[in-house]
Order: C-alpha cells, then structure tokens, then sequence
C-alpha cells in the first residue's frame, strides 16, 4: 500500500492456484468502521484481476488507514465463497 497523487493505493500479489470473481476490500480509518468498504468485481473495474490487483482505497482525510482483500467466487444467486480468507492488515498513515 502506498500514496501516489494524493491518493493511497492497495496492491496485492497472486493468490496462486486461486482465481476469484470478486474481491471485498474492507477499510477502517481510526479503528473505526466509516463507511470506507468496497466490493469489486472483476472485469468492472481496471486493475482488479482474477488472482491479483490494485485499488485506489477510498479516504475521507488525514489518519491511520487498515486495509486488507478477500478473494471470492460468485454463485448464481449472488451469494459468496472465499476460500482463503482475508489477507493480512495493511497499515498505513495518510
């Protein structure tokens, strides 16, 4: 995770043998859930693919941002299934 251009940007590596068709991002700022998470589904938005990507993480100001991204597969209903879980917390002051 890093600032570019004012903005802080997520990027994660490969998730091997997996390939996802959606991918949560769940963001707190402050240790507080604000309203901050996102949901992205692949071929929708640039830069998400289906074993990797990055993402410009929404901010709302100066502060401390944990991010993290689960990989999960869609079924027909809409309901999700994600095998690996969410990745480890990303920190960083913005």
């Amino acid at each position: 995770m890093y600032k570019q251009n004012g903005q802080l940007l997520f990027q994660w590596g490969s998730t091997h043998e997996y390939n996802y068709d959606d991918w949560p991002l769940n963001v707190r700022y402050n240790g507080q859930d604000r309203g901050l998470d996102r949901e992205y589904r692949v071929g929708l938005v640039g830069g998400v693919g289906r074993s990797d990507g990055w993402l410009t993480v929404p901010t709302i100001g100066s502060g401390l941002y944990r991010v993290t991204v689960e990989g999960c597969d869609l079924s027909g209903t809409g309901s999700h299934t994600c095998r690996q879980g969410w990745t480890n917390p990303l920190y960083i002051n913005f």
